[in-house]
């Protein structure tokens, strides 16, 4: 074969990137255009409610306690910004919500001053859902104000240090972009507060610095931990031979390698590094060791996975039908593929044993089913010149292949022999390392990131965790669980149909969950877990809204009643002899409108169960580029995206991560949108409510470092495309939705928040009233309550009602002063009355809400009438935008209280309406003697801005 042919092969044949990186300077420029068209936004009175979840958290990626300020700690969450407590955690503030990049690698406080906080932003870990950051910040005021200290092109930090001599002097460890070659990597010094920096330690543009530890007894002394790792869309290398550990005497002026006694080579992974405060000389390293286990675990099942990979024919054919059998169905086979059958298409050559390999591929059992040798504790009792493995055998069930998501270490600060391992799940060692114990307890997350141990009290821990916070005083014998941040990393949301209706969602390594509509404070916790593993999708039956699909990475889906009853695995697998499905991920499903059985999964190819999961069948071809090669060990040429049309059954759209669309009407695929997906992955689409032909397309350019905005409209089924990005800011895209009343008005989802377009997608503007500045990474409209849920990765779900939508037009905008429609209310004998005598400050009684617009922000006057007389009126401020006004259905006591004029003989009515109208109204007296509404006909007239509204309405009377 030619060189030119081979050449093409590999071109045509092997994944690629499509699209270039985005530069710092772009990425900060297209977050100040985003600041200033968020001043120009008029939504400051049209704010989101917080519905949580609290109950699980999300990834903490770094904490902090203060000694002499026992109350007081500090978390940073990898997507959930940073968060400060001065009450030992019953409560907790944000202190990082409004930025160009909420996600966070490491954090220091200055040593002399717990008001004055560095902060590195881009997580450390290598996560599918690890977000870049945008450099250094510094706040001297606690963490109220910031300012942008440069790095900006570090992406990824992992460690920031001040000298405790020297307070300008801060030192940064960058580990540089997760999806591409970078040279803003390893060890970067300021000696002026991070006005400059310098580079002191760097060691190729694959290579990073994941930890830096200081001497306490000598600042200019630091031991840095260099880690070789690349990552792209479809494989992972978390090992190389960059991975070292390096000394400096001098304040990183120089540096040397110390690596005697580690296993240094290709397959040296991800190192953290502990120095003991008890005994500097003697320093830990945990280090991932990714060489083969020459011991694995001995396995005593007659045939396992890895035991039939090592088998021949002969070997097969000799085993016992019934532990063949049991392997069968252990591993997901269809019914219909028994010992028997096998066995007899293996003796007629019908069938391989390569085709029983393929069958069970599988990239979540996958992760697990490598033999590598994984975490490893290492010791130095010379202040890190040598280091010696401190355990004879492999730590069993520790972390396992994946020891490139964890590597921390934590010393205690007055026994040198007592150190902490994070992974999964806690180890402790009270003997230097020769013997650990488990310190997990059942209310703690299995994954481990981050710990403070109190210099003065070492059994006085805080433990960071994919599950948030945690705390102990006895050494990790017990903890408390601090559960009251709304910190969720969401992937998917969805509703049922239930009054008042549900959300569910799938979260990041925290599971499926279900929970109320209505906002959640921060004591209440009524959410309820329905899954686990990294929650995936969600489609919930409207026949019951208790038939729930659910499921995990990776395709992994079942079929519940969430109310409690049946579970079945739906797990769909090919046929033999066939192309194994491969699965994302997050594994799209779709539950048919039209007909409440019929369930669609995407992998590489569209499945559709005709019976609610039990059975299934492919009804497309491959629609990747099926890459025959270069796919590596991460799931790759799969189906990211999926919607069924509201308008007719059979017509589906699907989207690729490599960059495919395609359109089916009920029979045949057509490839569409081949002008603009460039290869990229297909984050999200949307079917117009209201137009058959209109779809939306989101792309996302994340797992290229290409930070720009993809988003598309199509009227005419995928044939021509407009772009919706004119004026949009460059931010990844992930979701977009069509508001269902009013066809100009768009939402779309970010990596750094929500867009609204009022005209189409021809301009869009940031809403940020009650909304951090996290990635939105799903959201639903729902049809009945007209509600947009949002599910952010990294600050759980919000809602945005949308009652006055359907009237926001470029007219309604335009007027100066505006009255929505809203719903009567009804007649309550609660109003005026308290629901206990001790009510909390925050408690507020019941009110109409009235929904106003108003084109600037000034003053109006609210009266309301009833049966022609001014009953209520006072002045209240308002926004420029929509928002509500307030009516505590009070009526004025000189009115509830006013006696009818006296008449005489010839003034007396009939008895008839008039008559009937004319007679006082007994309006309701509250327990402090005020007077409160009664069913009947208002009106309200809303004054100001030079203009007067009003707008009739009823109370409606109690059916009580």
């Amino acid at each position: 074969m030619s060189l030119m042919c081979s050449m093409l092969l590999i071109l045509f044949s092997s994944p690629q990137q499509t699209t270039a990186a985005t530069s710092a300077a772009d990425r900060m420029q297209a977050y100040q255009a985003r600041q200033k068209l968020a001043e120009q936004s008029f939504f400051e009175g049209w704010t989101f409610r917080s519905i949580g979840p609290r109950a699980m958290s999300g990834r903490v990626v770094d904490v902090t306690g203060f000694v002499g300020a026992p109350n007081t700690y500090i978390a940073a969450f990898a997507s959930g910004g940073l968060w400060r407590t001065d009450n030992a955690g019953t409560t907790w503030e944000p202190l990082w919500d409004q930025s160009a990049s909420i996600t966070i690698g490491d954090f220091a406080v200055n040593p002399k001053n717990r008001d004055e906080i560095w902060l590195g932003t881009g997580e450390e870990n290598s996560s599918r859902s690890s977000y870049a950051g945008t450099g250094v910040y510094h706040s001297e005021d606690g963490g109220k104000t910031w300012t942008h200290k440069g790095l900006d092109e570090s992406h990824h930090i992992s460690q920031i240090l001040v000298d405790p001599s020297d307070t300008n002097t801060v030192y940064v460890a960058v580990i540089g972009r997760l999806y591409g070659k970078s040279e803003t990597r390893g060890v970067f010094r300021s000696r002026d507060r991070g006005t400059t920096w310098e580079k002191v330690l760097y060691i190729n543009d694959n290579t990073g610095v994941i930890d830096l530890q200081m001497d306490p007894r000598n600042p200019k002394r630091l031991i840095a931990a260099a880690w070789e790792r690349s990552r792209t869309a479809w494989n992972f290398v978390e090992a190389g031979p960059g991975s070292s550990i390096y000394i400096t005497e001098n304040g990183g002026d120089s540096w040397a390698k110390s690596n005697e006694g580690l296993p240094v080579g290709d397959n040296m992974g991800r190192i953290a590094l502990a120095i003991s405060p008890a005994d500097p000389n003697v320093v830990y390293a945990v280090v991932d060791n990714q060489n083969a286990n020459p011991n694995p675990k001995p396995e005593y099942q007659t045939i396992t996975r890895k035991k039939f990979r090592k088998m021949d024919k002969a070997a097969f054919l000799a085993l016992e039908d019934k532990d063949i059998d049991d392997f069968l169905r252990g591993n997901d086979f269809h019914s219909e593929i028994t010992a028997a059958t096998v066995r007899k298409q293996l003796e007629a050559d019908e069938i391989a044993l390569s085709d029983l390999n393929d069958y069970m591929r599988d990239g979540n059992a996958d992760m697990f089913d490598i033999e590598v040798l994984g975490v490893e504790l290492y010791r130095s009792d010379d202040a890190g010149k040598s280091w010696q493995k401190t355990h004879a055998e492999p730590i069993p069930d520790f972390a396992w292949s994946y020891g490139y998501y964890f590597g921390t270490v934590f010393a205690d600060p007055q026994d040198k022999d007592t150190v902490y391992l994070g992974a999964v799940p806690l180890l402790k060692t009270t003997d230097g390392g020769k013997n650990f114990k488990s310190v997990m307890r059942g209310n703690v997350h299995a994954d481990h990131h981050a710990m403070w141990i109190n210099p003065n009290n070492p059994k006085h821990l805080v433990l960071g965790n994919d599950g948030g916070v945690n705390m102990s005083w006895d050494g990790g014998t017990h903890w408390q669980h601090f559960n009251t941040l709304p910190v969720g990393q969401f992937y998917t949301v969805t509703y049922d149909m239930a009054t008042p209706y549900r959300v569910y969602g799938g979260l990041q390594d925290n599971g499926v969950w279900r929970g109320p509509s209505r906002e959640q404070d921060q004591y209440d916790a009524p959410w309820e877990r329905l899954g686990g593993g990294d929650g995936a999708f969600i489609q919930v039956d409207p026949r019951d809204n208790s038939t729930v699909y659910l499921g995990y990475q990776f395709g992994h889906y079942s079929r519940i009643n969430a109310d409690g009853g049946g579970y079945l695995s739906i797990f769909p697998r090919h046929k033999l002899k066939e192309q194994p499905y491969r699965f994302n991920w997050m594994t799209p499903i779709v539950l048919s409108q039209h007909q409440h059985d019929i369930l669609y999964m995407a992998g590489n190819r569209v499945l559709r169960s005709l019976d609610k999961g039990e059975t299934w069948e492919a009804i497309s071809d491959d629609l990747t580029t099926n890459p025959s090669e270069g796919t590596g060990d991460v799931p790759f040429a799969t189906i990211t995206a999926m919607r069924e049309s509201p308008h007719a059954f059979g017509t589906l759209y699907a989207g690729t991560d490599d960059g495919r669309l395609w359109l089916t009407q009920g029979a045949d695929w057509t490839e569409i949108g081949k002008d603009i997906t460039q290869g990229l992955w297909v984050s999200g689409i949307e079917i117009s409510p209201h137009d058959a032909g209109t779809v939306f397309v989101t792309l996302t350019g994340y797992r290229n470092d290409d930070f720009r905005a993809y988003a598309f409209a199509s009227d005419d089924y995928g044939k021509t495309w407009r772009d919706l990005t004119e004026n949009l800011p460059d931010e990844p895209c992930n979701v977009i939705r069509q508001d269902r009343k009013n066809k100009d008005v768009l939402y779309l989802g970010t990596d750094v928040g929500l867009w609204l377009s009022f005209d189409g997608g021809a301009n869009w503007v940031p809403h940020q009233a009650g909304l951090p500045n996290a990635p939105v990474y799903a959201m639903e409209i729902h049809p009945r309550d007209n509600e947009l849920i949002a599910a952010t990765h990294g600050r759980s779900i919000f809602i945005l009602p949308l009652a006055w939508v359907e009237e926001m037009t470029a007219e309604t905008l335009d007027e100066a002063l505006y009255v929505f429609k809203f719903e009567d209310p009804t007649e309550s004998n609660h109003w005026g009355y308290k629901p206990w005598a001790w009510v909390g400050e925050d408690w507020e009684p019941a009110h109409l809400a009235i929904p106003v617009y108003a084109k600037a922000a000034g003053e109006v006057t609210v009266e309301i009438f009833h049966k022609d007389a001014l009953v209520f009126s006072n002045s209240q401020s308002v926004v420029k935008g929509p928002q509500e006004l307030k009516w505590p259905y009070s009526i004025a006591k000189e009115h509830a209280e006013a006696k009818p004029a006296k008449k005489g003989k010839k003034g007396k009515k009939k008895k008839d309406k008039d008559a009937e109208d004319d007679k006082p109204t007994t309006y309701q007296r509250g327990e402090t003697g005020d007077y409160y509404a009664v069913a009947g006909d208002y009106k309200v007239i809303v004054k100001g801005f030079d203009k007067t509204v009003e707008k009739e309405f009823k109370i409606k009377a109690s059916q009580r």
